[in-house]
């Protein structure tokens, strides 16, 4: 699947109040496209909000899901995982691992990646 293709399931299929791991209590999407990123490090990008505790959120912008999922289809054997994501954003690792899951649940939910282990997930 390309990324076109996936993107189109990922808009037609994340919605508000989606819950990304049902094993968490949070993991939640709290806002979807249009909504615009407020975080100084995604200003003005078109995102996810996930939230990931009582009191947290995270944006997740389309241009990140486009960098993963395009890098893990060409770069890494159609593998995502935590490598993946800090190899591109270092800071956002450093800042809030938990990116990482969030952006994993979110690709699996929309049905464009299965797992292959608790924390990668491969593209379909």
């Amino acid at each position: 699947m390309n990324w076109e293709q996936a993107q189109v399931r990922i808009l037609n299929t994340i919605t508000i109040d989606i819950h990304l791991d049902p094993r968490s209590r949070y993991k939640f999407i709290r806002a979807v496209p249009p909504y615009v990123s407020n975080m100084s490090a995604h200003m003005g990008k078109a995102a996810f909000r996930v939230q990931v505790g009582q009191n947290s959120h995270i944006d997740i912008p389309l241009e990140m899901l486009k960098v993963m999922h395009t890098q893990a289809t060409l770069n890494n054997s159609r593998v995502y995982d935590k490598q993946l994501f800090e190899r591109f954003y270092p800071n956002e690792y450093k800042n809030k691992p938990c990116y990482v899951q969030a952006i994993g649940k979110l690709f699996l939910r929309a049905g464009v990646a299965t797992p292959i282990g608790s924390t990668k997930y491969q593209i379909i």
